[in-house]
């Protein structure tokens, strides 16, 4: 099963723009075949098989979207010029889980290209490099919502290398190195594109313990690094939450939860 979705991508920054607006630059497009990632043991045994939605920038500047679902490497044209980043959102439709509840895997090009053959360059997508996909976005809508930003802030520009080296930095939370999905990314790019880059752009956002009366467990987040939670008898269930829906899910069923409400559908219903 393949589809392909256009659409113009409305939060490109400035510098993107220019290159692809402006008359006499030409920006050439590079084959990349996509090396899925494995699924984490638990989704893979209790969700099965996965859809992917994949997203990327193509060389004309548009935001395009793909549907895969067969067995294989998906392949798609990126601009060789311009650092890009590709997102692979898991959905399970069978589960009536849609893209978008659990994290998404990625890479950015030209950094995780592992190499070429036959012309078509192969483009790791992992489930740190998902972070990096969504960390170049943010800054991305950053940059186009604040008034400027210096070059090396801009995510085209921005040091990829040292930003990946930080999840082994001691200094970053070890609750951030552990699963990093627990920052918000929103944020930590606004900081960025005011002030700079620096350790202080990544913290952990305030999480408050939230009880719910669903079974003992275990549950897992929909972080590939949530560490599964567990509840011992007699203690009742209670999944760490704020204002946002975070989706938790067992061999009961699929939780939906925050700190205003909760929603469990069991698999079936």
């Amino acid at each position: 099963m393949k589809i392909f979705k256009k659409g113009f991508l409305p939060v490109l920054p400035a510098l993107l723009l220019f290159v692809h607006c402006n008359a006499g630059v030409s920006v050439t497009g590079a084959r990349c075949s996509l090396e899925l990632p494995a699924l984490p043991p638990a989704w893979a045994e209790l969700l099965g098989a996965p859809h992917w939605r994949i997203e990327w920038i193509s060389p004309e500047g548009k935001a395009l979207t793909r549907i895969w679902a067969d067995a294989g490497a998906p392949e798609i044209d990126l601009p060789q010029t311009l650092a890009n980043p590709v997102s692979a959102w898991p959905f399970f439709p069978d589960r009536g889980i849609p893209a978008g509840l659990l994290r998404p895997a990625g890479a950015v090009f030209p950094f995780d290209a592992a190499g070429e053959k036959s012309r078509t360059a192969v483009l790791r997508l992992g489930w740190q490099g998902g972070i990096d996909a969504a960390l170049y976005r943010e800054l991305a809508a950053a940059v186009r919502d604040g008034s400027s930003a210096q070059a090396a802030r801009i995510p085209q520009n921005f040091d990829w290398k040292r930003f990946r080296e930080l999840f082994s930095d001691p200094e970053i939370p070890d609750a951030v190195r552990a699963d990093p999905w627990i920052v918000d990314w929103k944020a930590a790019a606004e900081k960025i594109v005011k002030s700079g880059f620096n350790k202080r752009s990544i913290t952990a956002g305030e999480k408050a313990d939230t009880p719910v009366p669903v079974s003992r467990g275990p549950w897992f987040g929909s972080s590939p690094f949530a560490s599964p939670l567990s509840f011992e008898e007699g203690t009742a269930p209670a999944f760490p939450a704020d204002k946002n829906t975070a989706v938790w899910f067992s061999g009961e069923g699929l939780l939906k939860v925050n700190t205003s409400a909760w929603l469990l559908t069991k698999w079936g219903e």
